[in-house]
């Protein structure tokens, strides 16, 4: 069953196409990575299943976006986006929790907008961070700012504050990108263990990562999806010759 179906998705920035006529199915409840050069569209089709493309006022799409029976592209109303991105949650390359605040409120921040009660908040705060592998580093320190963690916690911090809210799907943009090798490890680990729960796409320029993590996986290059297969399958049995010449860049013939 698929989580997202897109159909014909073409994405321009004023004149130039980005996206160039994508039709892909999200399987839900699994792992995709999304492979690709940098430019090639990776994060132009995040920023379309989490509605993010609306806030670039130069901007246009065409094509379906699908999820749960709607067409989200179609949405307007601040109130449809705003329940959309609730659903759809992101963790973006870079770490960005509020600096400002205590890791607790990081966590409680969404929960708080929600109006949920404050016992019901803490139940979701430490099951969050728990799902994030974070809990055991930070239960004693809640109070602490989320400043004070490393790159690394931060991440996971960021990635605790999107399950929070009980997302559908959870979208990652290269989330390791910036991260040491053990960082990166963790990260994975928290990933892996998600599957089943939530609905991943993660985009990665790491083609190792790509294969370890990834149920299936969509190859991007200059604004189009070449293939999309189960990741295993893509990797050792690729049916493009464009597919097979990126994959043999990092792990060779």
């Amino acid at each position: 069953m698929a989580a997202f179906k897109v159909r014909d998705l073409h994405v321009y920035y004023g004149d130039k196409e980005a996206l160039k006529g994508i039709t892909l199915d999200i399987p839900e409840k699994k792992i995709t990575t999304i492979i690709g050069p940098s430019g090639c569209g990776k994060s132009t089709f995040i920023r379309c299943l989490n509605l993010m493309i609306k806030e670039i006022p130069y901007a246009r799409t065409e094509g379906v976006v699908e999820f749960d029976g709607d067409n989200i592209l179609e949405y307007e109303s601040e109130e449809e986006i705003i329940e959309h991105r609730r659903r759809v949650a992101t963790v973006f390359q870079h770490p960005n929790p509020f600096p400002w605040m205590s890791i607790y409120d990081n966590v409680a921040y969404g929960l708080r907008l929600m109006g949920m009660d404050e016992d019901e908040i803490e139940d979701r705060v430490y099951e969050a961070l728990e799902k994030a592998a974070l809990l055991d580093e930070v239960e004693d320190r809640l109070d602490d700012p989320a400043s004070a963690l490393s790159g690394g916690q931060q991440q996971r911090l960021c990635i605790a504050r999107a399950l929070a809210v009980d997302p559908d799907v959870l979208l990652m943009d290269e989330p390791t990108s910036d991260l040491d090798p053990i960082a990166t490890r963790k990260i994975e680990e928290t990933v892996l263990e998600l599957r089943g729960e939530v609905t991943i796409v993660f985009v990665t320029h790491i083609l190792p990562q790509a294969y370890r993590i990834g149920d299936y996986t969509a190859f991007f290059l200059k604004g189009e999806l070449v293939e999309a297969n189960e990741t295993k399958e893509l990797f050792n049995n690729p049916q493009d010759e464009r597919t097979r010449e990126y994959i043999e860049v990092e792990f060779g013939p």
